[in-house]
């Protein structure tokens, strides 16, 4: 068999599908340089320096970042982020034909992780209320505050409250500490609850491990419940959060939006049905004692009956 010489556009014409064709995403941290952005604002480039030596370039298509820039994430030179994306091959348009093999980038956070904040667990979670008047906090339209609403649909006597608000990006951690204060200040509250369908787990971490957003619930003078992501979620929200104990005296943390709601549910579908049998027994009672009246007023008319008149 006769090997022949091939070009180096037929070499990359081959291994383009492969590179591009899988579906693991590459995660990687550094210092961002050589940051660009379009002439017409719809896509951005640059370099992540991730180690000494080395640097990787990260290209970020329209979609991408315009996401980006409806959730707050703003970039600028010498940034620490993380990136999460997958392998890409880009096409320089000069006369050398160039490849450049690049991290189309997905999620773009910066790395909290550099200060390895650590939130410990709530040992003193707060009482949940008589009479829940949650304050549900929340992208109310997604997936994941459709379910819990949905499950908790099913008891009347609960009031809820929604608030929409974003659960990805900068905007999110300004935002969420801010609807818990003004819960905080509000009569129309008394339990609050933080929701999030999964997803990307570097953007759940990037919120629900931030220092603010676990010293706003700390901070909260009435009980908050955080029901976020998927098992494997778990955050220092969590640890932060007033998640009552088990009977085995460990926290009963919610691993989904479902599992709080369902345990909302039961915990007041509990109270109900016992200020139920409460006021059966009064009803009860009261019934008793109106018959034993009754009955002694007949008793009476029936000896002054005897008695006069026989």
């Amino acid at each position: 068999m006769n090997e022949k010489d091939i070009d180096s556009v037929t070499v990359l014409d081959n291994i383009t599908p492969i590179i591009e064709g899988g579906n693991e995403t590459i995660t990687v941290s550094g210092k961002v340089f050589d940051f660009k952005v379009s002439d017409d604002n719809s896509y951005a480039t640059f370099r992540l320096n991730y180690d000494k030596d080395f640097a990787v370039n990260i290209y970020i298509d329209s979609y991408n970042w315009k996401k980006l820039l409806n959730v707050g994430v703003k970039l600028k030179e010498k940034d620490y982020v993380k990136v999460s994306g997958y392998p890409d091959l880009w096409k320089q348009k000069d006369k050398n034909n160039k490849f450049i093999l690049q991290i189309k980038a997905r999620t773009i956070y910066h790395n909290e992780e550099k200060t390895n904040y650590y939130c410990p667990p709530n040992n003193k979670p707060k009482a949940l209320p008589e009479n829940p008047k949650i304050t549900l906090i929340s992208n109310v339209s997604g997936a994941g505050a459709q379910d819990f609403l949905r499950i908790l649909s099913r008891n009347k006597n609960i009031d809820i409250t929604k608030v929409n608000v974003p659960m990805e990006g900068d905007k999110a951690l300004e935002e969420i500490p801010a609807v818990i204060k003004a819960a905080n200040d509000s009569n129309h509250a008394n339990l609050i609850c933080i929701v999030r369908g999964g997803g990307d787990p570097i953007g759940i971490r990037y919120i629900f491990d931030n220092e603010k957003i676990c010293q706003s619930i700390t901070n909260s003078k009435k009980p908050v419940l955080i029901g976020v992501g998927h098992t494997k979620d778990f955050t220092n929200a969590d640890r932060a959060s007033d998640a009552p104990f088990n009977k085995n005296g460990s926290h009963n943390y919610f691993i989904t939006p479902t599992d709080l709601a369902n345990y909302i549910n039961k915990h007041y579908y509990k109270s109900i049905k016992q200020s139920a049998s409460a006021s059966t027994s009064t009803d009860t009672t009261i019934a008793s004692t109106s018959y034993n009246k009754y009955l002694i007023v007949v008793i009476v008319i029936l000896l002054l009956y005897i008695f006069f008149v026989k």
